[in-house]
């Protein structure tokens, strides 16, 4: 994603990618990300003005346009999916007299 926001103006700071440039690890069956630290403050909400509010809207207007659709999944490529008629279950549910 952090490429991508870059390609798009957008001020971002990537997970580091581990290798086969993955930024996720999974550790005991939770998933982690690591990012390089980075000098800031945090602000109370008292000292939050607008132009602050502008310039995160800004950046999420960015990244609200970018056009997703060029990013090819591998991994979604292989999936089969399965069509469910749900009116079929809902009017089967109906004649049981079934709340779902």
């Amino acid at each position: 994603m952090t490429d991508i926001a870059k390609e798009n103006g957008i001020t971002a700071i990537g997970a580091i990618k581990l290798k086969n440039d993955d930024i996720m690890k999974k550790i005991n069956n939770r998933y982690f990300m690591a990012f390089d630290w980075l000098e800031g403050k945090i602000l109370k909400a008292e000292q939050i003005t607008e132009e602050h509010c502008k310039i995160i809207g800004e950046e999420l207007a960015k990244i609200h346009n970018i056009n997703f659709s060029k990013i090819e999944d591998n991994r979604r490529k292989n999936i089969n999916t399965k069509q469910f008629e749900w009116n079929n279950y809902l009017k089967l549910a109906n004649e049981e007299n079934k709340k779902y």
